[in-house]
């Protein structure tokens, strides 16, 4: 019995503790129902996204009117920070000797000293590799809009009123997104291996578009260009989903191994298409021609189109399915 009652005063005991801890933590815990609810405490990723862009854009230098000639010797990230006009003749306006350099136009322009104002001076030149030139406009150069060299980028250009090509590019370079108008030379010319897309040339005295072989063209436009073709390309090209209307020479010229699928050609001043050995034509409509509306050699010619030229189709060695031409 002894036993028993003193287990009974530790119980009694342990009991009586733990129920005055209870009050003591009742008594600190506070209001149960606080006056308003929590608020955050972490950084939007609005904000964070903002500090980003503030320190991308500190780590870039800009360029202003007082600024040019420039000559950029140093690779790196470069912008545009207000609109320039250049009034110096025979000078271009922004040099590029080294590699790996952006300039991101901003928006602005870059606007020379006229088209046809003195003898030579480009917007844009680059002699080193892996420029990449985007967002705004370049006009009113003697020269080139934008000249550039191999495994350069142009994008979200427009290029107008210059006194030679819109844009010129190296080996294995892109041109995406861009208007080439009105200018001296080709609206875009380009060396071998180069991809095109999303494009428009229009009104330019030289021709509209000009690749070098192996390269590709896609989702472009092409229209009221003089000179030469439309598009035109040397062999091993790909040209697909493109208008090529109311130019002045052919609208589409490949040379050997040319892949042509899915174009509008119309009304140009010679014939609609023109290729040779190996190439193939397919699923193009080619209408109202003075001349030859699809004149190949050697080469493959299936399900096109062809109304209102002169002849519709002249094929030589050629193998013709399923085309359409009254």
């Amino acid at each position: 019995m002894e036993t028993i009652k003193k287990n009974s005063s530790k119980v009694l005991f342990l009991a009586a503790i733990a129920l005055v801890c209870s009050w003591a933590m009742l008594g600190n815990a506070g209001d149960l129902n606080p006056s308003a609810p929590p608020g955050p405490t972490m950084k939007t990723l609005d904000e964070i996204y903002a500090k980003i862009d503030t320190i991308e854009a500190d780590t870039r230098t800009s360029i202003s009117s007082s600024d040019l000639p420039l000559t950029i010797s140093q690779s790196g990230s470069y912008y545009l920070a207000e609109t320039i006009n250049f009034a110096t003749q025979d000078i271009t306006g922004i040099t590029i000797t080294a590699s790996d350099v952006t300039i991101d136009l901003n928006g602005y322009a870059l606007i020379g000293p006229g088209k046809v104002t003195g003898s030579s001076g480009s917007g844009i030149s680059a002699s080193g590799k892996q420029i990449t030139i985007l967002n705004g406009s370049v006009s009113q150069w003697r020269g080139s809009g934008i000249a550039l060299s191999s495994s350069s980028q142009v994008s979200n250009i427009k290029s107008t009123n210059n006194g030679n090509y819109g844009v010129q590019v190296g080996q294995d370079s892109r041109v995406k997104d861009c208007i080439l108008e009105s200018n001296g030379g080709l609206g875009i010319d380009t060396s071998n291996e180069c991809v095109i897309s999303g494009c428009t040339a229009r009104s330019n005295s030289g021709g509209g578009i000009y690749m070098s072989h192996g390269s590709s063209i896609t989702n472009s436009t092409a229209s009221y260009n003089g000179g030469y073709e439309g598009i035109g390309c040397s062999r091993n090209c790909s040209i697909i989903n493109c208008s090529v209307s109311y130019n002045n020479d052919v609208g589409i010229y490949g040379s050997n191994s040319t892949t042509i699928v899915n174009c509008s050609v119309v009304e140009n001043g010679g014939y609609g298409i023109e290729v040779s050995n190996g190439s193939v034509i397919s699923n193009c409509a080619v209408r109202n021609h003075p001349d030859v509306g699809i004149l190949a050699s050697n080469s493959l010619v299936i399900g096109n189109a062809s109304y209102n030229n002169t002849p519709n189709m002249d094929l030589t060695s050629c193998t013709s399915l399923h085309n359409h031409a009254p």
